[in-house]
């Protein structure tokens, strides 16, 4: 009949609300977070017992793109970017100091439960490319020696986390969790003794870590 088509029609523009709220859960934000990160950088070429155990900082930054199609969870994702540093420690390294600093780039999502009142927990990880420069500082002959090189592969981040909203576009948040990477191959950037550049016979070696972090950090939403 005539009527059926109408009604299904008045219907539909009744409908154009709803999916206009639902629409408009799709909010943008920024975040940064920073904290501690502790590692264990292996070297697969030597063997296990070599691994240097890290301790330093990190500091993260994402943006997102936020899907909620209901009142009970939240979905986000979209760029991340991270740097930091962290002092080294071989077991038979007792002369020298080892400084690793890094530079982040990847994928950063995360999944939080809206329905619970005042903290919002949520899961977030992160993947993407690191890349990852080594400094050796000693003393040779009375002189200071410095080795460099450089090493990255694919990273990861698992973490758990609470969120708490302050306002309507603010929050803080507090997360932990494990943090590793992939099979990387370091290569020497320079070699030099008393700041002047020397010849080494460098021997290439393979490395991944894994590890811990815990942060705290700032959003916010659009």
């Amino acid at each position: 009949s005539v009527a059926c088509p109408f009604k299904m029609f008045r219907s539909a523009i009744r409908l154009l609300p709803l999916l206009w709220i639902q629409s408009a859960y799709a909010l943008f934000d920024v975040s940064v977070d920073s904290g501690y990160m502790s590692s264990t950088l292996t070297n697969t070429v030597i063997n296990s017992a070599t691994a240097a155990d890290g301790n330093g900082y990190i500091v993260n930054a994402a943006a997102h793109i936020n899907f909620t199609p209901n009142e009970i969870f939240r979905f986000g994702i979209g760029p991340a970017f991270a740097y930091g540093a962290q002092s080294l420690k071989f077991p038979s390294s007792t002369a020298t100091t080892n400084v690793q600093s890094g530079r982040r780039i990847g994928v950063d999502a995360y999944f939080q439960i809206e329905a619970v009142p005042v903290v919002k927990p949520f899961l977030r990880a992160r993947l993407g490319k690191e890349w990852l420069t080594n400094t050796n500082t000693g003393t040779v002959s009375g002189q200071t020696a410095e080795l460099v090189t450089e090493y990255g592969s694919i990273y990861y981040d698992l973490l758990l986390g609470a969120s708490y909203p302050i306002f309507d576009v603010f929050s803080v948040y507090a997360q932990f969790g494990a943090t590793g990477s992939m099979l990387s191959q370091a290569t020497m950037k320079s070699y030099t003794l008393g700041g002047a550049p020397q010849p080494f016979n460098f021997t290439s070696q393979t490395y991944y870590y894994s590890g811990f972090m815990a942060s705290l950090g700032v959003m916010l939403s659009f």
